[in-house]
């Protein structure tokens, strides 16, 4: 399978009042043509921060410390200016942002701001033909009366529209890879199942790749051929999604798993994972799950785990340490 997206040992770090402090560390993974890949983890591991390095908007106080981005095994997205990333962005990479409710420009029609995406991309194109473009993509998300969404207003539209529009909106150009950031978020779940069928759709028509970032294992079983499981800027297990949920290896991994209702089950009180993500400039020396880990050893709070495989999982954990995973294997 043909990569569209390798990430190398990317590291970031934060500027702030207090110091300067990473938070994503020696970050690797790919992403095959046609693939869905899920990122999973509680909010603040560092999903969406590591998505927007990918499109080139990080915030002014962000650092990268290392790393390499390469789209298509060509273009290193670290090296491009801001003006260069603007013609990558919604052309070749989109980004299906959280929140559709802050995501639409609100004095704008949706027509006026589909129109704006897809003449920003095609220089030339006349405004009769962007139209009849975003027509035709509004139809392929399912939206119902089309001609009258474009006309309308973002405040006049439900949220499972916005989000669809959104969508419609980051699909308009045809790019390689789709970035969907927490896209079912404040969504029914009516609204949310059909989110996923049309994700599912996306990937038959176009081939696209997708990297679907949620703190919901649920979303992830639907979706994702493979899940990376992320924590406190790290990624701590990668395997396939059966294998994942059959066999969870890494305990941060098994105490999502253990936090959620299961029909074949009968528990008065679900699990939890004590305590919470520390933040950046308290994550600690060794393994960054050891202050919330039962396991933890001495050697967890002082060493760094490397990562390891067991069955077909990558679990960043000293209690699966062996032989280390080399490079190739690690991505």
């Amino acid at each position: 399978m043909k990569n569209v997206l390798e990430i190398e040992d990317l590291s970031i770090s934060f500027r702030t009042d207090e110091g300067t402090f990473n938070m994503v560390k020696s970050l690797s993974y790919t992403i095959g043509e046609g693939e869905i890949v899920g990122i999973v983890g509680e909010s603040g591991c560092g999903k969406t921060i590591s998505s927007l390095c990918t499109m080139g908007l990080l915030p002014s106080n962000a650092i990268i410390d290392s790393g390499r981005i390469l789209l298509n095994g060509e273009e290193e997205l670290l090296t491009y200016s801001d003006a260069m990333m603007s013609r990558i962005r919604g052309k070749k990479i989109s980004m299906i942002v959280q929140e559709p409710m802050k995501a639409l420009d609100p004095v704008f029609t949706i027509g006026n701001q589909m129109e704006e995406t897809v003449r920003r991309h095609n220089k030339g194109i006349k405004k009769a033909e962007a139209r009849a473009r975003c027509l035709e993509m509004l139809k392929k998300v399912e939206i119902a009366n089309p001609e009258h969404v474009l006309k309308s207003y973002p405040h006049e539209l439900s949220g499972g529209m916005k989000q669809r529009i959104i969508i419609a909106m980051a699909l308009i150009c045809e790019p390689m890879l789709l970035i969907a950031d927490e896209p079912t978020t404040a969504l029914d779940v009516t609204i949310q199942a059909q989110i996923l069928d049309l994700m599912q759709n996306i990937r038959k028509i176009s081939n696209a790749s997708i990297i679907f970032i949620t703190h919901d294992l649920g979303v992830i079983a639907n979706i994702c051929d493979r899940v990376m499981v992320m924590y406190a800027g790290q990624i701590v297990e990668k395997a396939p999604r059966r294998e994942l949920f059959l066999s969870p290896r890494h305990p941060y991994t098994r105490g999502l798993l253990d936090s959620l209702p299961r029909l074949d089950e009968s528990r008065e009180k679900l699990d939890s994972i004590p305590g919470s993500i520390p933040l950046p400039k308290n994550f600690p020396k060794g393994c960054r799950f050891s202050t919330r880990c039962a396991y933890a050893t001495e050697r967890c709070r002082q060493e760094e785990p490397d990562f390891y495989a067991c069955g077909q999982s990558i679990v960043k954990c000293w209690r699966y340490a062996g032989e280390a995973v080399d490079k190739e294997e690690e991505t």
